[in-house]
């Protein structure tokens, strides 16, 4: 049991090594992105050969997904204001809950690609960008 367990572990890192090495060689082919969705239509091509269905699959690191699919100026823009937003929110003391459930989010984007390509994932990321802002702007 230790072996298959173990061996499950093993599969799964080399899975999400595989996927940043594909990310990056799309970012290397299409330094201004693919398109937005579209980092596993393009997933045949920087593998070199066709991929099972199940195989289909972005890469479990948002800032990476970002980058493949809007390209470098894109990112930088949207990491700017992100990081911007959070600041702001964090600095006018509005809702230390809610500073807090951003970065979470932000640092669960370094393993998991969920909050942008799933719909329930993406619909908490924009809620939770939705109250901030509200209580932002409110000055709560």
């Amino acid at each position: 049991m230790f072996y298959l367990r173990f061996n499950e572990i093993e599969l799964s890192f080399k899975s999400r090594i595989s996927g940043i090495e594909n990310a990056i060689k799309s970012l290397s082919l299409y330094p201004f992105g693919t398109g937005l969705k579209s980092f596993t239509l393009f997933l045949d091509t920087y593998v070199g050969r066709a991929l099972m269905p199940w195989e289909y699959q972005p890469v479990h690191n948002i800032y990476l997904l970002m980058l493949s699919e809007l390209g470098v100026l894109s990112v930088i823009l949207i990491l700017y204001s992100s990081v911007l937003f959070i600041y702001e929110t964090y600095k006018k003391n509005t809702k230390a809950f809610m500073a807090s459930t951003l970065f979470i989010i932000a640092f669960i984007g370094f393993f998991d690609h969920y909050w942008l390509s799933l719909n329930q994932g993406f619909a908490v990321f924009t809620l939770f960008f939705s109250l901030s802002s509200l209580l932002l702007r409110e000055g709560r």
